[in-house]
């Protein structure tokens, strides 16, 4: 009976009705979940009520590649996929109005003030209760100001929906200084300490909503995820040759003896969006391009992924190049510009961010389009130094703390918190690898195929095109591979100066 339940719920979150019989049919199927999740494949949106005829399962296309991975050790299991973190391209309520972007505040205060308790927060007070209260105490509120007075005290303003309330850090608590110049605008932290005159609340300890410390979590399925993202196909600058040196390595086809063995361990691959490089994106872009229609850089897209061996399940999330709302949170890419796509047997679209779990393996994708905020706001990250903005989002539990630069969409609830404790957590959009291991989550960002631009060459931005990630669950390793040099020196080279 729970099964029947959870399939009639998952119709219903997609936004239909549903009728007697399809739940009489749902009760003679073996997996009625199944067949709930493929209904709005090809799914009229207007229709409005399930009926039996709707309820059919999915016709898994087989696709045909040559290669040599007929012993590959990944083939010897079932792929085990879930996708966590829903997808908002049929959910999205905003309007764009005030009473959104109020509502959109609340759930982050409503979900990180959760997770602060969960942590060991659970004696904080609201804020007009704190004005009234003698003594030490902690409070949970979001930033809504943060500056550096000419004194060295930082002063702060934090809200919650009870009120606001102004802060300050004294300027002989050195430690705690240096740790507020981390926090940007708009994040959820609590502070302990005492209100002093005038209302100003001293805070003498800062704690962020954080990670749980913990070990990395590994399978015992001796397999691989490939990460990457940030392709740009259509771009005079996407490395064609080297991408499809990648994929004829996926195919079992280039290597050497160990890079074929860790061809055949991969069951997943994850592309973390910028699928193609899109059209009018940015000005005079269509000199930048060798194709110019956006439908025709998705086929070229298509295409590669045809040729990926069907043992091999690709997950795919959009980008800030790709053709979607730009704001995050992003939706999946729409099936019709992808003709087809989504009927391979092996292929998974999803929004940006997603969650999904492998082999029981959480991970969570997210393209990376607020790092370009949060970047220039903390000392310890970079576009040289990825790794601080990945663990930063990480400590905040927000993909994207800061508003009013990057758009966001203001839905009612914050889709952007980071309320699954990921054990692999995969970004892209800044053109750059980078890798960490932080509280026993492993953080990838995959970087690019698409060889420095003249944008980036203005901006001094180095890309570190053509090398990718391959993560073996079973240990943890973060193998990555040179294709930017040619896979074991077989001569494939970008097409400008290398990185």
């Amino acid at each position: 009976m729970e099964k029947i339940q959870t399939a009639v719920k998952t119709l219903r979150e997609k936004g239909y009705l549903v009728s007697p019989e399809a739940i009489d049919q749902l009760k003679k199927e073996e997996n009625p979940k199944e067949l709930a999740e493929n209904v709005d494949k090809k799914t009229p949106e207007s229709k409005a009520v399930i009926e039996p005829e709707d309820l059919k399962k999915k016709k898994k296309e087989k696709v045909k590649v040559k290669g040599s991975l007929k012993e590959a050790e990944s083939k010897q299991y079932e792929t085990d996929i879930e996708i966590l973190k829903k997808d908002i391209s049929r959910e999205s309520t905003s309007k764009g109005e005030v009473e959104d972007f109020v509502e959109n505040f609340k759930s982050r205060h409503r979900k990180i003030h959760k997770i602060l308790r969960r942590r060991g927060e659970n004696s904080a007070v609201d804020i007009e209760r704190a004005k009234d209260k003698e003594g030490d105490m902690k409070v949970i509120g979001l930033i809504t100001e943060k500056k550096t007075t000419k004194n060295g005290h930082v002063f702060m303003k934090l809200e919650d929906p009870t009120g606001l309330m102004k802060a300050l850090v004294p300027n002989n608590q050195k430690e705690l200084i240096e740790e507020t110049d981390e926090l940007v605008n708009d994040e959820v932290i609590a502070v302990e300490g005492h209100m002093g005159n005038n209302n100003l609340f001293i805070i003498n300890n800062v704690h962020c909503p954080d990670l749980p410390v913990r070990e990395l979590k590994t399978t015992e399925e001796d397999i691989a995820i490939v990460t990457t993202s940030d392709l740009h196909i259509g771009s005079k600058y996407f490395l064609e040759k080297n991408f499809e040196s990648f994929i004829e390595w996926l195919r079992g086809e280039r290597g050497n003896e160990r890079q074929k063995e860790l061809a055949g361990k991969v069951k997943y691959l994850t592309i973390a969006g910028d699928l193609v490089d899109g059209v009018g994106v940015y000005p005079d872009q269509e000199k930048e391009l060798t194709l110019t229609d956006i439908y025709q850089q998705y086929k070229q897209f298509k295409e590669y992924m045809e040729q990926i061996p069907d043992h091999i399940q690709i997950i795919i999330g959009p980008g800030n190049h790709d053709a979607v709302n730009k704001a995050d949170p992003q939706p999946k890419i729409p099936p019709e510009l992808i003709e087809g796509l989504e009927e391979l047997p092996n292929v998974t679209m999803v929004g940006s961010p997603a969650v999904v779990k492998l082999h029981g393996l959480k991970l969570l994708m997210y393209h990376g389009t607020s790092f370009d905020d949060i970047i220039p706001q903390i000392k310890s990250a970079s576009y040289e130094n990825i790794k601080g903005v990945l663990k930063k989002t990480l400590k905040a539990r927000h993909l994207h703390p800061i508003h009013g630069e990057k758009p966001m969409t203001p839905e009612r609830e914050d889709h952007l918190v980071i309320e699954e404790v990921p054990d692999i957590y995969h970004t892209g959009h800044v053109h750059k690898n980078g890798y960490d291991k932080y509280r026993g989550t492993l953080c990838v960002n995959s970087g690019t195929w698409q060889e420095k631009t003249p944008y980036q060459r203005k901006i001094g931005h180095k890309p570190t095109p053509g090398k990718l990630p391959v993560v073996e669950t079973k240990t943890g390793k973060i193998n990555v591979l040179r294709f930017d040099q040619g896979i074991n020196k077989e001569g494939v080279r970008e097409k400008g100066e290398a990185a």
